[in-house]
């Protein structure tokens, strides 16, 4: 059984999922149409880290 591929549209979670680990292993650039949600996720998943880690917030 062969899927149709969704439209972009509708892949915007995984994309954010699958960009947020990305950019947790050290990606520095990312290719994304739903900027906003990717950088709001990548913000908050890399202070979730220092939090944490028990660093001091930057």
């Amino acid at each position: 059984m062969t899927q149709q591929p969704r439209p972009a549209r509708q892949c915007d979670a995984a994309t954010t999922a699958v960009s947020v680990l990305a950019a947790a292993h050290g990606a520095w650039c990312l290719r994304v149409h739903d900027v906003a949600s990717t950088a709001d996720a990548v913000r908050v998943t890399a202070r979730w880290g220092v939090e944490a880690a028990g660093s001091p917030p930057r």
